[in-house]
This record gives structure tokens, C-alpha cells and sequence, in this order.
């Protein structure tokens, strides 16, 4: 939780995720019914809590999903 990494970074550690291995993210999968597989929502789930690194499967959706939320940031700047 947001909470957690925050306490964690307050406490001077840094924060990471892992992502477990793609056979034991298809046994996880099951438990977790808002995401159908480990893609970008499911990476900007666990970026929205502050960690500060991100071990995953597909680094490729990792990049096209900080890519987006720069543009969205980018965007929502002009507008203002």
C-alpha cells in the first residue's frame, strides 16, 4: 500500500516490487480478478504506491506505460 512505501521511505530505505517469475504470475493471476494478465494496469496499480524500482516480466509494457503517463503529466500541465 501507499502507506507501507511511504513508512518505508521515511524509515531511509528504498522501495522495489517484484513480479514473480510468468508461471507463478498465471497462478497469482487467479487471485487477483481485475487484471486478466501482467500488463499496464496492473504495473500503474503498483507505481501509484511510490516504489521507487519495478522488477517485471514484460518490460516492454513497463516502458510504454511510463511513456504514457509522461505524456498524460505533460498534457495535464498545458491544460492548467
Amino acid at each position: 500500500s501507499k502507506e507501507r512505501v511511504n513508512a518505508i521511505h521515511a524509515a531511509g530505505f528504498d522501495s522495489t516490487s517484484w513480479f514473480r517469475g510468468p508461471a507463478g504470475m498465471k497462478v497469482d493471476m487467479r487471485r487477483f480478478r481485475e487484471f486478466e494478465e501482467e500488463g499496464e494496469g496492473m504495473y500503474e496499480l503498483v507505481w501509484r504506491t511510490g516504489v521507487r524500482a519495478m522488477t517485471v516480466n514484460r518490460p516492454g509494457r513497463l516502458v510504454n506505460l511510463m511513456k504514457d503517463l509522461e505524456w498524460r503529466m505533460t498534457v495535464n500541465n498545458i491544460s492548467q
